[in-house]
């Protein structure tokens, strides 16, 4: 949503979010305002104080300033909008880094899962951003929590599948338990197996991780990489001993 907003006689298109912070440095309302100065680009109610629609709007948009300003008049930094959204899930799912440690500094909740029960941790291994990632564990996230059903996988598994070898890695120094399935059986190794990853496949055998692991359906590492047809991986796997 934008607004039309004319100083000095020149005109100028600013986002709902920036327009809310303005008024509240102006000390200015809706009702207040010059009509020939002002002018909706839709017409929208604004409640008096803080808006959290156009709070979470600002964090998703990496809208640091907006974010900051807002914070300071007394943002309610877990406030959800009319999605079930904080602020710091939609930073995190696009990738502001720089907001969501913003919003981390002031307290925001990670713990808060999404409206459909994900883990924000595991949203940002989704997503791949290792440094976000980092920022959710030094604020004290569950490493090893999982996203909510049927699901049911770790970051460190959504990585491996993802082919994300930063976080992956940052994870796995971080001491997550690389040997938690999925609700389908999918442990780190086999999703790495699955995706063709041969350098997470290392690393994760290098571990110790379970060759011999089977999912729900009966499939080994073995048998996903032949399915797969992936023989690069199938040399792999049986250099370290898997058998079918």
């Amino acid at each position: 949503m934008s607004f039309i907003f004319s100083l000095s006689g020149k005109t100028r298109v600013v986002s709902r979010s920036l327009m809310v912070v303005v008024m509240l440095l102006a000390g200015l309302t809706l009702c207040g305002c010059d009509t020939e100065n002002y002018e909706e680009a839709e017409t929208v109610q604004h409640p008096a104080g803080f808006d959290v629609e156009s709070f979470v709007e600002a964090a998703g948009m990496g809208e640091y300033d907006t974010v900051f300003t807002m914070i300071k008049n007394g943002a309610d930094v877990n406030a959800k909008n009319s999605k079930g959204q904080t602020a710091l899930m939609r930073a995190v799912y696009n990738r502001q880094q720089d907001v969501v440690r913003l919003l981390l500094t002031h307290k925001a909740n990670p713990e808060i899962r999404t409206p459909t029960g994900n883990s924000v941790l595991v949203n940002a291994a989704r997503v791949g951003d290792r440094g976000i990632v980092e920022l959710l564990l030094d604020a004290g996230v569950d490493i090893n929590e999982k996203d909510a059903d049927p699901a049911d996988v770790t970051a460190i598994n959504i990585a491996a599948y993802r082919e994300n070898v930063q976080v992956f890695n940052l994870l796995l120094e971080r001491g997550a338990d690389y040997s938690t399935p999925s609700a389908t059986g999918f442990t780190p190794l086999l999703s790495a197996v699955k995706s063709g990853n041969l350098a997470i496949t290392r690393k994760l055998l290098a571990k110790g991780a379970d060759l011999e692991y089977k999912t729900k359906s009966g499939q080994t590492a073995l048998t996903i990489a032949r399915q797969n047809n992936h023989q690069a991986m199938v040399n792999l796997l049986e250099r370290a001993g898997a058998r079918e």
